[in-house]
């Protein structure tokens, strides 16, 4: 029997042997061919109406284009009168080939495929008995037989079956259908992450613009953030169900990862997941993930076996992908996906995505972590710690600071270990001039000329009230007479002071609340002074206690100026507070300031920008360079406004814009930018001047032009020799930085003679100890071990790990970098004994 034909305007013309039997609307029966169909009288007149039946059916076959079969379905629970006339019809055009014939699975109708990968396909699917939809996930046929792959589906079934929880689509049945095993699950109205991310990257709206509704149209979320954190904290948990259970995942990610309309997320496809009692499968020949979500100890075959923790970095790596609209490991091969994924670090979210918080940054690379005793050792801490950001209270999570990061860089790629210590003279270096700025009275020496003389004899009078103040009180000790005149030069790049002055310091500190007990301007004033002395010499501990004590001078109503001194007192405290990594106290203390100091009309926009610059030098501290840099162009823009372009406050917060800036050619176009502005106002020997030569030094180095980076270090080296001398600490600095690109170079012995000059500086100002100088320690070690002296290297390494152990033992992540360092060179030298001592506990 033939198939109908169809003229133009879709009415039959007949086919040979076409029988029909007639039938009424709804209850027609055929014969086979065409009739039944359509029903007789569809075509009584051209342009007739259809009947009802006939209507429908278009309609849905009109939608099923788009939506598959479950279209039919649709119309049929619409229209349950005609739901039996719609299916007969439906299947007799699927008899013809009109239409493709729904698949079987026992009393399971395929509607249409939802999703397949390597390891199945899942359909949506009708249950012809209970009359439900269902998502059936069934093998493929070409793998019935494949023993392995029956295993892992087996496994899935037996995982899936042992949990019930909400954030885990559950089972129903399972069975097999023509040899082909399937089951079926619960169907869940919405998208896959997966779709979501390609669908918002689809609209080229960068991260920072989405919106709840654009991952769930229905969810109760204020932010696209926010919706997230909520999403990846429904896994996290689901995951502690699945962790309590012996479960392993081993595949999370954004594909297996279900978001209802109104937000919340599912966790499905246990295709790889491991019950801790079998033995799991390696990478290594058998790996069926996504090569982007893998753990380190998935990839490397010294891993070990995957734990729950595997589950979380991926589920760390789905979170990052979905805040930043990109994967952290990425590349055009699983192979150059795996080797990111043991060696490189990701990049910061926030650099991506300003508006994702501090501490949810924190929370995505603490499960990133390559080390899996570093992440988070469960998903209920993960879990923890999401509900606690989303609730507005603290993480338990730390972020990783720059000296472990430092660490983790040398560890795995030692060439490029001199980058580390130049890009932290390069952050520490610029904001220089900006601590000198605010330093007390001499922060008005960055004002107008008018400004800066004034400044000065509010100096002169101040030191004359302290002499006089201290002769009538019979106290005039010829030390303190050295200390006045001294105590307005604490300019640490234009005045050499040598440690033998913190004894006068300390002296005077002792005696000074005696002898100004009547003037409580003059003594806050001064141990302000005093203060900013002992930090330059980076004896915060004392210059700490010098500001709190200067606050509290000032505290009585009657002190004359009290609001300025203490807002002084308060940002200088801040600085204090932020060079000892106390930073929420710091940035606390900072917004203090700020408030006493609007108190002050006569401060103005000037003194204002200057407490929002501090502001941002603590961000900068803290390791958010990209919050620094947008408070730094916010100062760059008021200071123009204020000041005319080659102002040393304009100047200033170019370099440190410069210095938050990331991409090393854009930093240096900064950086020249500021000293074609130098060179018009300064003289060609200022160390200011020589900062910033050596800022483009550092700038040059990391970005490969080492030639060119000794050329402008040498330079700086010069200028701040001929007008500091040998022994302060910014010429140390430079030698350091100057034996580093040298060393780069393979000069070696030079840059050996360098660091050790600079070493030999630094023990004379820091005479207890200091980072600076534990970090030039590690420097001549490497030098040391490229000239073949690993003896002396070994020897070196361990004095800066006893020296790291003085002066801060609290500090792991640095601990952990020297002890890191020390056993790389005992471990190419084959004393593993000794470099095992030198592990961590656990490793």
């Amino acid at each position: 029997m033939s198939a109908p034909t169809h003229s133009d305007d879709g009415r039959h013309d007949g086919g040979s042997g076409s029988g029909s039997a007639s039938a009424s609307d709804g209850d027609g029966g055929s014969d086979g061919g065409s009739g039944g169909l359509r029903d007789p009288r569809d075509d009584d007149a051209e342009g007739a109406p259809l009947s009802p039946v006939a209507s429908l059916l278009a309609e849905a076959l009109e939608l099923a284009e788009r939506d598959g079969v479950v279209a039919i379905e649709a119309a049929c629970d619409r229209h349950p009168e005609h739901a039996d006339e719609l299916r007969r019809r439906f299947a007799a055009l699927a008899e013809l080939g009109l239409v493709q014939n729904p698949r079987m699975f026992g009393h399971y109708r395929v509607l249409r495929t939802l999703g397949q990968g390597g390891m199945g396909i899942v359909y949506l699917a009708r249950d012809e008995r209970l009359q439900r939809l269902v998502a059936l996930k069934a093998l493929p046929s070409r793998l019935s037989d494949n023993a392995r792959a029956l295993t892992r589906f087996q496994r899935e079934i037996k995982a899936v079956a042992q949990l019930r929880h909400p954030g885990i689509v559950p089972i129903y049945t399972m069975d097999s259908e023509a040899g082909v095993p399937f089951f079926t699950m619960e169907h869940i109205e919405g998208r896959t992450l997966a779709d979501i991310v390609s669908g918002v990257c689809a609209l080229g709206l960068s991260p920072d613009r989405l919106t709840a509704q654009h991952l769930a149209p229905e969810s109760a979320s204020h932010s696209w953030v926010e919706a997230v954190c909520r999403a990846a904290l429904d896994v996290a948990e689901a995951l502690q169900h699945a962790h309590e259970h012996g479960i392993v995942h081993r595949d999370v990610k954004p594909s297996n990862i279900l978001v209802r309309p109104d937000g919340r997320a599912l966790l499905f496809d246990f295709g790889l997941a491991r019950s801790e009692d079998e033995a799991g499968l390696t990478l290594t020949g058998d790996f069926a993930g996504t090569p982007y979500y893998v753990s380190p100890e998935q990839v490397s075959a010294r891993g070990g076996t995957p734990d729950g923790r595997t589950d979380l970095y991926s589920l760390g790596v789905s979170l990052y992908e979905l805040l930043t609209l990109r994967r952290p490991f990425d590349g055009e091969s699983a192979s150059l996906v795996f080797r990111q994924i043991e060696s490189r670090e990701p990049d910061l979210l926030r650099r991506a995505n300003p508006s994702v918080p501090r501490d949810l940054q924190t929370i995505c690379l603490t499960a990133l972590e390559k080390d899996p005793a570093r992440r988070y050792q469960s998903a209920a801490d993960m879990a923890a710690d999401l509900r606690a950001l989303l609730e507005f209270r603290p993480v338990r999570a730390r972020p990783v600071g720059r000296l472990l990061r430092a660490g983790r860089l040398v560890r795995r790629h030692p060439a490029r270990s001199t980058a580390v210590f130049l890009a932290a003279l390069l952050v520490v270096g610029t904001p220089v001039g900006l601590a000198l700025a605010n330093l007390a009275i001499l922060d008005e020496r960055n004002h107008a000329l008018a400004e800066a003389e004034r400044a000065n004899k509010e100096a002169e009078k101040a030191q004359a009230a302290l002499v006089k103040s201290i002769n009538r009180k019979a106290k005039a000790d010829r030390t303190l007479e050295f200390l006045v005149s001294v105590l307005t030069s604490v300019d640490p790049l234009r005045d050499d002071r040598n440690l033998p002055m913190v004894d006068v310091l300390r002296r005077a500190a002792e005696e000074l609340g005696p002898a100004l007990m009547s003037e409580p301007y003059m003594e806050s004033m001064v141990r302000q002074n005093i203060g900013l002395t002992f930090k330059n010499l980076g004896l915060y501990a004392e210059a700490e206690a010098q500001f709190r004590r200067a606050i509290e001078v000032a505290e009585p109503a009657d002190v004359p100026d009290r609001d300025y001194l203490t807002a002084l007192a308060l940002n200088n405290l801040a600085i204090v507070l932020a060079r000892t990594d106390r930073l929420p106290e710091a940035q606390a203390t900072m917004l203090q300031a700020l408030q006493w100091g609007a108190r002050v009309p006569s401060l103005g926009a000037s003194r204002d920008t200057q407490f929002l610059s501090n502001a941002a030098f603590i961000r900068m501290l803290d390791g958010d360079r990209g919050a620094a840099r947008v408070g730094y162009e916010d100062v760059l823009r008021r200071n123009r406004e204020l000041y005319p372009e080659d102002h040393p406050r304009v100047i200033e917060a170019l370099l440190n814009v410069a210095a938050n800036t990331s991409d090393p050619a854009e930093a240096e176009v900064l950086n020249r930018q500021a000293l074609a502005l130098q060179e018009r106002s300064l003289a060609p020997d200022d160390p200011q001047l020589a900062l910033t030569f050596g800022n483009l030094a550092i700038g040059r180095f990391l970005q490969g032009d080492a030639v060119e980076a000794e050329v402008l270090e040498q330079r700086a080296l010069s200028i701040l020799r001929s007008r500091l001398g040998d022994t302060h600490v910014e010429v140390l600095n430079a030698q350091v930085v100057l034996g580093i690109v040298r060393g780069h170079l393979g000069r070696h012995a030079e840059a050996a003679a360098l660091i050790e000059s600079a070493l030999a500086g630094y023990h004379s100002v820091y005479p207890a100890g200091h980072s600076r100088v534990v970090t030039a320690m590690r420097q001549l070690a490497e030098e040391w071990q490229a000239l073949g002296r690993d003896a002396d290297s070994i020897l070196l390494l361990r004095d800066a790990l006893a020296m790291q152990l003085q002066v801060n033992a609290a500090d792991d992540q640095a601990l952990q970098a020297c002890r890191s360092e020390l056993r790389a060179v005992l471990l190419r030298l084959g004393r593993a004994e000794e470099a095992a001592e030198l592990s961590p506990p656990g490793s």
